[in-house]
């Protein structure tokens, strides 16, 4: 009888025992389970990332192309390229729909680049508007390339500071890479075509915050 119990409660400890096992299994599975429910939301929140307001800060490469004069005798001779740096501020609005993001920005910037040529004699470059739209694809919740378009306009000092304004049109893309909630970085590569032949390829970094 005595042995017959003995086995009875070895029976009933190894039960206990895999039933203890099962329950902490399914007790973990829980937990993971809870864990992936709670993480989802943050994980859907973060598709929209790249919607809002935004300003930034912006300083580059400026380098302003004349063109060429051809002399009478048929010889062309390029105009010497201003060059020099282009420092400002942007400001726009972006909408994300899936990963295709799209909004409208405005720039004012100023630009040192100069040049004194032989041909055009001493020429600043000054004030840089821009108004325009952007079209992009988030290739991650942080990683966005783009591409844009619009209105520029510009203005040149002249010997004596003689101001020329003149109108054009601006084509570019870059990359912006969010740094946390707020803060980004951008880099980008612009063109721009305006009055009388003028032409400026532009290099440009900033760093921004969104809104």
């Amino acid at each position: 009888m005595g042995d017959e119990f003995q086995f009875m409660l070895l029976q009933l400890r190894s039960s206990l025992n895999f039933l203890k096992e099962q329950i902490m299994k399914k007790l973990i599975l829980a937990a993971f389970a809870a864990g992936g429910i709670v993480a989802t939301p943050a994980i859907a929140g973060e598709k929209d990332n790249f919607s809002g307001f935004k300003g930034a800060a912006l300083i580059g490469y400026d380098n302003g192309d004349f063109g060429a004069i051809v002399t009478l005798d048929g010889v062309s001779n390029d105009y010497n390229n201003a060059e020099g740096a282009v420092f400002g501020l942007s400001a726009g609005y972006d909408r994300q729909s899936g990963g295709i993001v799209y909004g409208i920005e405005l720039e004012a910037l100023d630009s040192a680049a100069d040049v004194d040529d032989r041909f055009l004699g001493e020429i600043k470059l000054g004030r840089d508007l821009y108004a325009g739209g952007r079209l992009g694809y988030a290739i991650s919740s942080r990683t966005l390339i783009y591409a844009k378009a619009g209105y520029a306009n510009t203005r040149l000092r002249t010997v004596g500071f003689r101001s020329i304004g003149l109108d054009g049109f601006r084509v570019g893309g870059g990359a912006e890479h969010r740094l946390g909630k707020k803060l980004f970085l951008r880099a980008e590569y612009r063109f721009s075509e305006y009055d009388r032949g003028f032409r400026r390829n532009q290099a440009i970094a900033g760093v921004g915050l969104l809104f």
